[in-house]
């Protein structure tokens, strides 16, 4: 579940931010948040420094969809690929 706080800040965001790098989403985010509410989303792996996203950010990229028709992605190549152990 989204707190009303990070739902006004993609409210603030969609008015200004047209693309669609969820990146700099969550840059702006964090910068505006709590270091509580920070726990809450990822972090890059530790071996590739790549973005991975986490069961909460994906419940954020699909409200961001829902609500503003833009669909946030990670760009090809900041985005951590799996590897053949962690299925």
């Amino acid at each position: 579940m989204l707190s009303e706080e990070i739902k006004e800040l993609l409210e603030e965001i969609s008015i200004v931010y047209k693309e669609n790098n969820w990146i700099e989403v969550k840059k702006y985010l964090l910068k505006s948040i709590e270091p509580e509410m920070r726990k809450n989303f990822s972090t890059r792996d530790y071996n590739t420094k790549k973005h991975k996203l986490n069961n909460y950010e994906k419940s954020i990229i699909i409200y961001y969809k829902e609500k503003y028709n833009i669909l946030l992605e990670i760009p090809i190549n900041k985005k951590h690929k799996k590897n053949f152990w962690e299925g």
